[in-house]
Parts: structure tokens; C-alpha cells; sequence
């Protein structure tokens, strides 16, 4: 999903032709995502966070190859939420979406519970994702 102004021409000439994008919409966190969730058609669907500069291309690759074999495939963040969750979407997919404390320390504990207790989750690497200055700060202090 992305945000509006980003489906114009001039993005769209940046991005991949065989690649579909798909209106973001209105609304808060569950609104956009659920939204995404409706409008994708089955099978694999990634949501990244574009907040991750650490995000590398072999973490998306163990998104996808993950969901081989698990139901939902799970990027932590040091504060509590996630940077990409992945999930194989079928005719009975639920929203793990609603209801979730966003930006909280509970995020990702939510989103986890609202998968259901069966649900085989394979949990990538923790990484930091910029939320606030002081985020960006830390991280462009930190060792690379």
C-alpha cells in the first residue's frame, strides 16, 4: 500500500511496472492496513515498515521463503512493534489488525494474539525502526 500522492506518473515511473500498488487510503494504522489486507488478492502479502533504514533485501527473501512453511512471518522493532509483517492470504484470512495498541510496547504482542494461538509465526530479525527524532538520532549514532 502506499500513500496517495505516490500513485501519480512521476512515482509511478520509479517503480516496477509488474509490481501492482494499491491507495493506502484514510484513516488510522488499522484503517490502512485492513484496507490493504481487502484489496490484495490471495496469497503472499508483505507490509513494510519505510521507517527501517536497516531493512535489506535478504530480510524481505526470508519474509517470503518463511511463509512456505509458516502462517505469518513477523520483522520485531526494539520498541515493541513490528517492521514487516507478512502473512499467505486465503478466502478465510482474518484481519490480525483490530484491535492493536499502535505505538506501544504492546504492539506486536497484540498483533501476534489476534493470529490465534495455532497460527505458526517464524520471527525475523529485531530491528530499529525512526518513529521520533530521537530514534534517528540513536541510530545515527550506532556502530554500523
Amino acid at each position: 500500500i502506499s500513500p496517495d500522492t505516490y500513485l501519480n506518473p512521476r512515482a509511478l515511473s520509479i517503480w516496477p511496472p509488474h509490481m501492482p500498488r494499491f491507495s493506502q487510503g484514510q484513516g488510522d494504522l488499522t484503517d490502512r492496513l485492513n484496507k490493504g489486507l481487502a484489496e490484495t488478492p490471495k496469497g503472499p502479502i508483505i507490509f513494510i515498515g519505510t521507517d527501517t533504514p536497516d531493512l535489506k533485501r535478504r530480510s524481505l527473501a526470508m519474509a517470503l521463503n518463511g511463509l512456505r512453511t509458516h502462517d505469518a512471518v513477523i520483522g520485531p522493532s526494539l520498541d515493541g512493534g513490528f517492521w514487516l509483517f507478512a502473512m499467505r492470504k486465503t478466502g478465510r484470512s482474518r484481519s490480525p489488525f483490530h484491535p492493536v495498541r499502535w505505538s506501544s510496547a504492546d504492539t506486536l504482542t497484540d498483533v501476534k494474539r489476534n493470529l490465534g494461538g495455532q497460527a505458526r509465526v517464524l520471527f525475523l530479525e529485531t530491528l530499529p525502526d525512526i518513529d521520533i527524532g530521537e530514534d534517528w538520532q540513536r541510530w545515527a549514532r550506532a556502530p554500523k
